[in-house]
């Protein structure tokens, strides 16, 4: 059930991160078609900016899940057995103090901008922009305590290879 709904999660996340680059491309492409005609459109480059970076933190969130993030693999390859194992819960400690900070410390910009306005689209708020930080945070350190609990549990079964 908890594996499910992580799962889940990632899975939103992954369609979320693909969302919002398509956002990021057709407003990009708006942008340019706007600039050749002569209209202008300020909004166009807020949105751009916006969409990107939750694409990237929503993206980069969904990898952590898929373990196609952060870490040395020329080391990990030379490893055998075990040390696999406590390479990659090695790994994912680092990585869950930089998430865990991340997820706490991204709530101050949320705060601190939640009734400020966009300057192209006064109705949206600048809150939601920085959302994504501790978004991520959460979600980065749920995955990468799942991915320690499963790498400890393969080494109490004794399981040598990875």
């Amino acid at each position: 059930m908890i594996n499910k709904t992580i799962s889940g999660i990632s899975k939103l996340q992954i369609t979320m991160g693909t969302v919002f680059l398509i956002v990021f491309f057709v407003v990009v492409s708006l942008q340019v078609i706007f600039r050749y005609v002569g209209i202008s459109a300020m909004w166009t480059e807020e949105i751009a900016q916006y969409s990107f970076i939750w694409s990237a933190f929503m993206g980069g969130s969904a990898m952590v899940d898929h373990k196609q993030h952060f870490a040395f693999t020329s080391i990990k390859d030379r490893m055998k057995g075990k040390g696999k194992y406590f390479y990659d819960i090695a790994i994912s400690l680092v990585m869950l103090i930089f998430v865990s900070v991340m997820a706490v410390i991204g709530w101050i910009p949320v705060m601190q901008f939640w009734s400020h306005r966009w300057i192209g689209i006064p109705l949206l708020k600048m809150g939601f922009v920085w959302l994504c930080i501790p978004i991520t945070g959460i979600t980065c350190s749920v995955y990468l305590i799942r991915h320690i609990c499963f790498d400890v549990i393969a080494l109490r079964k004794g399981e040598d290879t990875k």
